[in-house]
């Protein structure tokens, strides 16, 4: 049993990933093979291999689907595949992996989205030119911090 505040995993002889950061507001389990079993607010659900849940902590909403396990699993070798995601989840999880911190010069900046590879194992400057590069921002550093401003 793997307990995440309010809600827990049972597993059943299997392999899976959980995702549950304090700082974000879901919680989302994928089964890459065998059985679990997720339970949150005296509900549950079983899952499949290749299938995903969600759980939305503020209001306890639950979603299931398909997950592509390949770029679910792509963590264990220090890949991490975006798709459209906002750059301030981004940034957050690179604030993580390198206990730096970012400032957004403009908040419209945190919306921007990226999809590409980001790398763990690499860098943290390899990692912010590739996101540079598809994106109209820039970062740089200043008293210990990471500044990102918009491109002129």
């Amino acid at each position: 049993m793997v307990n995440l505040g309010n809600s827990k995993v049972k597993v059943h002889g299997t392999t899976f990933n959980v995702k549950a950061y304090p700082s974000d507001n879901y919680i989302e389990a994928v089964l890459i093979e065998g059985k679990i079993e997720f339970i949150a607010n005296n509900r549950s659900a079983v899952l499949n291999p290749s299938e995903k849940i969600i759980l939305l902590t503020e209001n306890g909403s639950i979603s299931t689907g398909l997950a592509d396990v390949e770029k679910t699993s792509a963590w264990k070798k220090g890949k991490y595949y975006y798709s459209n995601e906002k750059l301030s989840s981004i940034i957050e999880q690179i604030q993580r992996w390198y206990d730096t911190e970012f400032i957004f010069n403009e908040d419209e900046l945190s919306h921007f989205t990226f999809t590409g590879v980001v790398n763990r194992e690499k860098s943290i400057e390899y990692n912010l030119k590739i996101i540079e590069l598809t994106n109209k921002i820039k970062f740089e550093s200043k008293d210990g911090a990471i500044i990102i401003t918009r491109k002129e």
